[in-house]
């Protein structure tokens, strides 16, 4: 079963990068590399509101 933190990061990594995470079961370390891309992503306020879009 797939958690919230890890249905977040898919939706951001395949409006990112345009393809499937290519891993599953760490969302932490996809998350940290779209950051390292300039996405901005929340996991912590996930259940609520949680911030995905684009660094500017």
């Amino acid at each position: 079963m797939i958690t919230i933190e890890e249905q977040i990061v898919s939706e951001a990594w395949m409006s990112y990068f345009g393809e499937v995470l290519p891993v599953s079961g760490c969302p932490d370390l996809a998350a940290q590399i779209l950051r390292d891309c300039g996405v901005d992503i929340d996991l912590l306020n996930s259940g609520a509101a949680t911030i995905m879009k684009q660094a500017a």
